[in-house]
Order: structure tokens, then C-alpha cells, then sequence
């Protein structure tokens, strides 16, 4: 059962560095070969590209407006769910890693289905966030 949570965590582990290897697999690729990416080549396909993303946000921001008139702790709590979600998921993953440290014998299989579970979770929660950082310091 050590063998699975091993595979457990580098399966988390994958799963957050993917993004940032991408990048910088992308990276690499421009500077090699002396391409611009996906930026665009005149000032006509800036705007057009500025206003597809204008109309994206525009119909993100009509998706995630609240129906009706409520009550603005409610409209509150709805905007932060998925931050909640995420902190009841990732809220005993320590206590359960550390109590699998103490007793390895009493529950591995928690363990690897408690990663399985942290993982995309992980995931969205700072491997976005860390691909943006790694991207503007380098």
C-alpha cells in the first residue's frame, strides 16, 4: 500500500507542475525558434483579440450575476463557494498525511483516495496562481 500512496502524491504533484512545465515547454519553444506565441502580429488583431475577450468576460459576468433581488450575504456566500468547497476538502488532508505517518498501517487506502481527491483541488486552487507568478518573474 506504499506504493500506491507514493503514486498518490506523484500524481499530485504531476498534476500541479503540468501547467508550469507547459509554459515553459512553450517558452522554450519561442526562443528558440524566434516565434511571438500567441501574441498578435498587428494592431487590428490586438483589438479584435481585446474585444473577443471583452465579450467572454461580458458573458461570464451574465452567467455568475444573481437572479433577482437578494439578500447581499447571500450573493456573498454564492461568490465564495467554491473557495469553501475547497477549504472543507483540503482541511484533513494534514491531519489524515500526519495521522498516516503515525499509524502507516491504519488507513492507506484513506490516504490515497484523500490525495486522488486534493489533487484538482490543489490544483485550482494555486497551480494557476503559480504558473502566473513563475511567469512574470522569468
Amino acid at each position: 500500500m506504499e506504493i500506491a500512496l507514493g503514486s498518490a502524491l506523484l500524481n499530485m504533484l504531476v498534476t500541479a507542475a503540468v501547467p508550469v512545465a507547459a509554459d515553459w515547454l512553450r517558452a522554450a519553444g519561442n526562443w528558440l525558434f524566434g516565434g511571438a506565441g500567441a501574441d498578435p502580429t498587428s494592431v487590428k488583431e490586438r483589438i479584435e483579440l481585446m474585444q473577443a475577450e471583452t465579450e467572454r468576460v461580458k458573458a461570464l459576468a451574465l452567467l455568475d450575476a444573481p437572479a433577482g433581488n437578494i439578500s447581499p450575504w447571500v450573493a456573498n456566500l454564492r461568490a465564495a463557494f467554491r473557495y469553501i468547497a475547497a477549504g472543507v476538502i483540503l482541511t484533513p488532508v494534514p491531519f489524515v498525511v500526519i495521522y498516516g505517518i503515525i499509524y502507516p498501517t491504519a488507513i492507506p487506502a484513506v490516504n490515497v483516495y484523500l490525495s486522488e481527491v486534493a489533487s484538482p483541488v490543489f490544483g485550482f486552487m494555486w497551480g494557476d496562481r503559480l504558473r502566473v507568478h513563475l511567469r512574470k518573474t522569468s
